[in-house]
């Protein structure tokens, strides 16, 4: 039952590794190109719909800029104190654990891994297969 138990947390101990370190790439992988183009397309909309004015349109630009940069500072800082307790917990796990559990556990750790990787790469293709089909509508000026 012990043994059901400790395999259990490993598999939960996995999960959660995983989703720290994909969730760490995913907001590094987001670059500051596709970032300044949501916002600009943000600042276009509102632009259109309110009638902004340049002034206000310059000083919003710099406002969504301030709480992108905070959002993602924000992001970052929390991340880093998961992986912080998530490294206290796999030390403090393999100190439980046997040699040989430690061995099997890590190779389930890369199982998983790999698993969650395909996962997200079958993620991506349908989104850029989702891309790719909305994109003949838009307007050729704005590719």
């Amino acid at each position: 039952m012990k043994r059901v138990i400790a395999m259990l947390m490993a598999c939960i101990f996995a999960a959660s590794v995983c989703t720290v370190a994909f969730a760490d790439e995913k907001w590094e992988g987001k670059s500051e190109q596709s970032m300044e183009k949501k916002h600009q397309e943000k600042l276009d909309k509102m632009t259109k719909d309110l009638n902004l004015t340049v002034e206000q349109k310059d000083k919003i630009s710099a406002l969504m800029k301030d709480k992108s940069d905070k959002m993602m500072a924000e992001k970052k800082k929390m991340m880093d104190a998961e992986k912080i307790i998530m490294d206290d917990y796999n030390m403090k796990l393999k100190e439980v654990l046997t040699p040989e559990q430690v061995t099997k556990h890590d190779k389930m750790m890369e199982e998983h891994k790999a698993k969650m990787e395909k996962m997200r790469e079958k993620k991506k293709e349908k989104m850029m297969k989702k891309g790719t089909k909305e994109e003949p509508a838009a307007p050729a000026a704005t590719k």
